[in-house]
């Protein structure tokens, strides 16, 4: 009786582990914009010696990852969110748009969302702000080595955190 009893208590055990590791790919939402940028920029290595793109449609893919990656109350979330951070202001030192333009791409890329994903992109980019803030900090150099973002264009120049925050700004969160 005693090994039936250890038997189902090992399969109740494995079925647990189990249902948490289905559990977090359950919350994957696909956005209805492009995802081969979005798959693209998550699979590339955040690396120096790669020009971030400028444009909105690089906007675009950047907006996807978050929505894809960051998934508040996930784990590993906060490192993912370090690694968003990080290439959106590798992103925004080099942007060269305007906050008009900045604004305009950003409410196009989330028109296409429905409500549901909407509410998930407004949690995903809060915690990528947060994540900006914590890149000014004097441990920003261990963070991104932490969430694998070697080799980015840290540290980043007050213009580009400026970016970010139109980005921001933009996605409602200021």
């Amino acid at each position: 009786m005693k090994k039936i009893f250890a038997f189902i208590s090992a399969l109740v055990i494995i079925f647990a582990l189990c249902a948490c590791e289905e559990g977090t790919a359950e919350v994957v939402v696909e956005s209805p914009a492009s995802t081969a940028p979005a798959a693209a920029a998550a699979e590339a290595p955040v690396s120096g010696t790669q020009a971030p793109g400028t444009g909105s449609d690089d906007l675009g893919a950047l907006l996807d990852m978050v929505l894809s990656d960051v998934r508040p109350g996930s784990s590993g979330c906060s490192l993912r969110s370090i690694n968003c951070a990080a290439r959106l202001l590798d992103w925004s030192s080099s942007a060269g748009m305007s906050d008009d333009e900045i604004g305009a791409a950003v409410q196009a890329w989330t028109d296409r969302l429905s409500e549901e994903e909407r509410a998930v992109f407004t949690e995903s980019i809060l915690s990528v702000s947060d994540s900006c803030e914590s890149l000014k900090q004097e441990n920003a150099q261990e963070l991104l080595d932490e969430s694998g973002s070697t080799g980015c264009g840290y540290p980043w120049d007050d213009a580009a955190f400026m970016t970010a925050e139109s980005v921001f700004a933009a996605a409602g969160i200021r």
